[in-house]
């Protein structure tokens, strides 16, 4: 008798698996350089990639995970002042700096004068403006400040929430407002709906629940809020949201989300 057939699960669920892993691989393989295996390539689809999108706060929880390990590791045999910045070059490594460059080119495009199609043009181009670098010089101190303060009282579990705040930010904003170029890298993300930004809150709930529990309440609120102002700006500014956005909306509702976990510290 072949017993294969009574270990192998059903069909539904080994394609119901199969399409979690792919879309978990997509929102990997997005979010950070990791040397994820690339999913299969009928999997490269507009819906299957907006689906990722459900899994954002779970990769920003696994990375902070990943970046809480290097400050628990990194402060056993460093001063809390190289320790920190150690865990903040990880960050930016971890990332390939994406999501900076993403802001950088947003503030470079929204602070252009002209049309929304010669904002959209300055976006593109690969030069930095004066108002970016400031921009950049001072998302990165103000992160500093934070790490070094996490650091310095052992408070790592701030981490994984924090970037999966960060990520999830980005699953309204690509709700909200539509595209706003004719195609793109981040076109496929025009097919988030509702269900894909309630699926991606449950995931992002569970991970507060599991780090935070109460105290991730203003941070939550101070997510939505910086993806609402982000939105609001793209869409008065240039139509609609665009992949570079996508970075800007990550990197300051993260340095929002920071911001408030650590003044939560002085609650007892």
């Amino acid at each position: 008798m072949n017993s294969n057939k009574h270990t192998q699960p059903p069909p539904r669920i080994q394609q119901l698996a199969s399409t979690l892993t792919s879309n978990m691989l997509w929102a990997t393989r997005l979010l950070t350089v990791l040397p994820v295996p690339s999913p299969r390539s009928e999997t490269a689809l507009p819906e299957n990639i907006s689906l990722a999108t459900v899994f954002f706060p779970l990769v920003g929880a696994l990375m902070g995970l990943a970046l809480a390990a290097v400050a628990v590791a990194t402060a056993a045999v460093l001063p809390s002042q190289i320790a920190s910045g150690v865990v903040l070059i990880s960050w930016v490594l971890l990332t390939g700096a994406l999501h900076l460059d993403g802001l950088a080119d947003t503030v470079d495009g929204l602070a252009a004068a002209g049309t929304s199609t010669q904002r959209l043009t300055v976006m593109k181009d690969p030069r930095t403006g004066a108002k970016a670098v400031i921009v950049l010089i001072v998302v990165l101190i103000a992160k500093y400040a934070v790490v070094q303060q996490i650091v310095a009282t052992a408070s790592w579990w701030i981490l994984p929430p924090a970037c999966a705040l960060g990520r999830w930010a980005m699953v309204p904003h690509l709700y909200f407002i539509p595209y706003a170029r004719k195609s793109g890298m981040a076109s496929p993300f025009r097919l988030v709906r509702a269900h894909h930004l309630i699926a991606a809150t449950a995931v992002l709930i569970g991970v507060l629940a599991l780090f935070t529990g109460y105290r991730s309440f203003l941070p939550a609120v101070g997510a939505f809020v910086v993806s609402l102002v982000w939105s609001w700006q793209m869409r008065s500014k240039v139509g609609g949201y665009t992949g570079d956005s996508l970075g800007a909306v990550c990197q300051t509702a993260e340095l929002a989300v920071l911001i408030l976990y650590a003044a939560s510290l002085a609650i007892p």
